[in-house]
């Protein structure tokens, strides 16, 4: 026996608008080796620093290369004098998010 159904229509509309900004800073020291010479006579250049926070292992690696006219006597040198940096911030895992105050916490409770 045929079953007689409504037509089904389905209309959908999504709109969706968003916006990200993210601003990062990383304020390390770190040793470095020199691990090569260029022809050029560049300084070939790596470091690794491993920290653990409230049991939280970070570890930051650094590579590149650098003038030897760019190593003043005190052996500080900026990050942005080094070229062909890569910088890498390495974490084992999530942070924990921050508490907010009392009144933050209430009205999160209503509109998550």
């Amino acid at each position: 026996m045929p079953i007689d159904t409504p037509p089904v229509s389905r209309n959908t509309c999504h709109r969706q608008r968003g916006q990200t900004t993210r601003q990062d800073r990383l304020t390390s020291e770190i040793t470095v080796r020199v691990t090569g010479i260029e022809p050029s006579g560049a300084l070939r250049i790596e470091g690794r620093k491993r920290m653990v926070i409230d049991e939280h292992e970070q570890e930051i690696l650094l590579s590149g290369l650098l003038r030897p006219e760019d190593v003043p006597a005190n052996n500080v040198v900026d990050s942005w004098r080094v070229a062909d940096a890569s910088i890498t911030y390495e974490s084992n895992g999530k942070l924990d998010n921050p508490k907010g105050s009392v009144l933050g916490r209430i009205l999160g409770w209503f509109w998550p």
